[in-house]
């Protein structure tokens, strides 16, 4: 009876020693595997130290190949290298993961969003909009996709796709003011390369729409009225923009001296630029006034009333704009051209516009900031030089 014991427990014995071996080879492979790894990351860090992105993401991509479980490892790796600018093996590790068996839909569509993201730093749209147009039908990667969508199509000046994307995005901030800045565009390109005034006042008037203070869509509308000789509608769209945004009231004044009188009545046109000027502190509107005063009244009436302003609120520009008009005078004191020029030299060291999101800044105003390319964000600054002719 012991005999037959001893024998019925051998092949437990055997299969409980089989066992153990498995487990401690098993735990030997996996300790040299992350000891490997951990051989690569040092190297690999090591590298990165010494400035060397490119050896360094081949050193470790390497080394996760052999590793069964490295989804994540690789996907931050892959956002390493495009980082770093490596984009064609970030395209490639992408790649390499997308062809793995076992993956989860969650896991590649990541994948996939990442991929477009690298054919989006490689500058080949149409094979990002591919992928992020791909994604759509993914819940989890919806909205980002969209985001992605709407700036490729800002930046290919996609207007009318950008408009359908930016519909489509739910809790988009600011969708409004973006909306009218794209009817914007499309009106200027009605206007501008076919001509059809029509056309270009319906989007301007759907601009307003989607936002009543869109400044810009008010400035097209003056442009679209001046063509058509209408100037009253010129006017009330010029008046508008201090309503809208005062921030811009420095882009009205052009209007109000290249056309002057035929926007309105003379005294109530000097009335009211006299009253815009003192309500927003506004040197470009008294510098308007006394070149408008100039023309009708003379020299020396335009001198009078600046001097006043620049006494009463004192700024670099209108102290500028007053040291030109006495240099117009008939006998100028000879220094003012040196005391104007030296003024000039300083404003305009810096440049006149600067964005208020990034600090971008330039001379000329742009609706969309190049830099951070926000909207409506740059701004003008106060001490920057306007000579009016």
């Amino acid at each position: 009876m012991q005999e037959l014991l001893l024998y019925c427990l051998l092949p437990v014995a055997a299969a409980s020693g089989w066992l153990g071996a498995r487990k401690h080879y098993i735990a030997k492979a996996t300790s040299g595997e992350m000891d490997s790894l951990r051989r690569a990351c040092r190297g690999g860090m090591d590298i990165l130290l010494r400035d060397s992105p490119d050896k360094a993401v081949e050193l470790i991509s390497g080394a996760l190949s052999s590793s069964a479980d490295s989804f994540s490892a690789h996907m931050a790796l892959a956002a390493l290298a495009r980082k770093e600018g490596l984009v064609e093996k970030a395209i490639a590790l992408h790649q390499n993961l997308l062809a793995k068996n076992g993956l989860a839909e969650v896991e590649r569509g990541q994948i996939r969003f990442e991929l477009g993201m690298d054919f989006l730093r490689a500058g080949l749209f149409d094979r990002a909009e591919d992928i992020f147009t791909s994604l759509l039908a993914l819940p989890a990667q919806r909205e980002i996709a969209l985001a992605q969508l709407l700036d490729i199509y800002q930046q290919e000046k996609d207007w009318p796709k950008a408009m359908e994307c930016l519909r489509g995005m739910g809790g988009c901030g600011r969708r409004g003011e973006s909306l009218a800045q794209f009817y914007c565009e499309v009106a200027l390109a009605a206007w501008t390369t076919t001509g059809n005034a029509m056309e270009a006042q319906a989007h301007v008037a759907a601009a307003l729409e989607q936002a009543a203070d869109c400044v810009r869509a008010s400035l097209i509308a003056t442009e679209l009225a001046l063509a058509s000789a209408d100037y009253a509608l010129a006017y009330r769209c010029l008046k508008r923009v201090a309503e809208q945004n005062p921030v811009y009231i420095s882009e009205i004044f052009p209007y109000f001296l290249a056309h002057g009188e035929r926007l309105s009545e003379r005294r109530e046109l000097l009335d009211y630029l006299d009253w815009i000027g003192a309500k927003y502190n506004s040197a470009e509107a008294a510098m308007t006034l006394a070149a408008l005063i100039s023309r009708s009244e003379g020299l020396d009436k335009a001198v009078d009333y600046l001097s006043a302003t620049v006494a009463a609120r004192p700024t670099l520009r209108g102290l500028h704009a007053l040291l030109g008009l006495l240099c117009e005078m008939p006998v100028p004191f000879p220094h003012l051209f040196v005391v104007r020029q030296s003024l000039q030299r300083f404003m305009l060291s810096s440049p006149s516009y600067h964005c208020r999101q990034c600090g971008f800044s330039a001379e000329i105003l742009y609706w969309r900031c190049p830099a951070c390319r926000y909207w409506e964000t740059m701004r003008l600054r106060h001490d920057a030089p306007c000579v009016f002719e």
